[in-house]
């Protein structure tokens, strides 16, 4: 039957685009893809003119989400995650004993900790907290000592830690 092939999702965007119903979502997928080739606060123009480049946003879209991400960086606490990192992985997944596997958006290595970065383009839900609490306590069954985790509300332009 077709109930069992197809899952439909009954959450709503908070906000309706009624001109342009298909860039639903968009502008946080954009976003994110954007986040995960920019390994430093430097790469920022580079990334942003491949995406360009590839035709995968306009213009207006680059100015906007630049803008955004530029905005972010300028935090200090934010800035510490793109800068002087040893080692990234950008959404990478860990795999878990049940075949299922985890995807933070960002796992940076600096310091002697292991920081996890999980960015959120919509409004603070205490699943979030949820999720990044799922990644600290799956690394630190890994091994690593260290282990922070944090929030990033890029739209509020606001780092949480958790």
């Amino acid at each position: 039957a077709w109930r069992e092939k197809i899952k439909i999702s009954y959450q709503a965007p908070v906000d309706w685009d009624v001109e342009r119903p298909e860039q639903i979502g968009e502008y946080g997928t954009l976003m994110h893809r954007v986040l995960s080739e920019v390994q430093d606060k430097t790469d920022l123009t580079a990334v942003l003119n491949r995406f360009e480049n590839k035709g995968e946003f306009s213009q207006e879209e680059k100015e906007q989400i630049g803008g955004q991400i530029k905005k972010l960086v300028k935090i200090d606490e934010v800035s510490y995650l793109f800068t002087g990192i040893e080692e990234l992985k950008a959404e990478r997944a860990i795999l878990l004993p049940d075949g299922k596997a985890l995807i933070p958006d960002r796992v940076v290595v600096k310091d002697g900790k292991v920081l996890i970065v999980d960015y959120k383009t919509g409004q603070p839900e205490a699943k979030h907290k949820e999720q990044l609490l799922n990644y600290r306590n799956l690394l630190v069954e890994m091994g690593y000592q260290q282990v922070e985790a944090y929030l990033l509300y890029t739209k509020d332009a606001k780092l949480e830690r958790v």
